[in-house]
């Protein structure tokens, strides 16, 4: 009884931390995919503003190093495609978001406008690809399992041999002295 029910507590506070490692991953990919976004809006103003696809396109070059973006694109100011990347295995669905960091069916969407203090150059949108995470989180999910298994079995197995090794010595011993008190010998 006392193997199960530390099995069981094993297990729900390895699924809490799992269920907390997930959300902060989660926040992190968010975090980071946002700070992407922004990064290449800061080096697409120049490419909007003389209306130069190709600086355009090195602008979102950088994409290529990172495996998580699908997508991304860069938007004039009346709102029409200027260029965009999209990487060569699965590039994800084409999105076109509201300004702003929105989920949908596995992808994070995020669309930052680009402008400065006076003007408005167009906007950048990234399709950040997030089956990955969730890779992560199943990955971590099963080596948490195994890890829960293995440590009740390891439970299991040393009290059966403490009960062996101990525990019955210990009971034999006892019925040995209650039959000689009740033989009065």
């Amino acid at each position: 009884l006392a193997a199960v029910t530390s099995g069981v507590a094993v297990i729900v506070v390895s699924g809490l931390l799992i269920l907390a490692s997930y959300a902060d991953l989660k926040r992190e990919a968010n975090a980071s995919a946002i700070s992407q976004a922004q990064l290449v809006a800061l080096n697409s103003e120049a490419p909007l503003a003389f209306g130069d696809p190709a600086l355009g396109a090195e602008a979102l070059a950088i994409f290529r190093a990172t495996p998580d973006v699908a997508s991304a694109a860069l938007f004039d100011s009346a709102g029409q495609l200027f260029v965009e990347y999209r990487r060569e295995s699965d590039p994800g669905p084409r999105f076109r978001s509201a300004q702003g960091v929105v989920e949908h069916e596995g992808w994070l969407l995020v669309h930052l406008e680009i402008a400065d203090a006076d003007k408005t150059y167009g906007s950048v949108q990234l399709v950040y690809d997030q089956s990955r995470l969730w890779k992560r989180f199943v990955t971590g999910l099963l080596v948490s399992i195994l890890a829960t298994g293995a440590a009740v079995l390891i439970g299991y197995l040393v009290g059966r041999r403490i009960t062996r090794d101990l525990i019955k010595p210990i009971d034999e011993l006892a019925a040995t002295a209650n039959r000689i008190s009740a033989s009065k010998n």
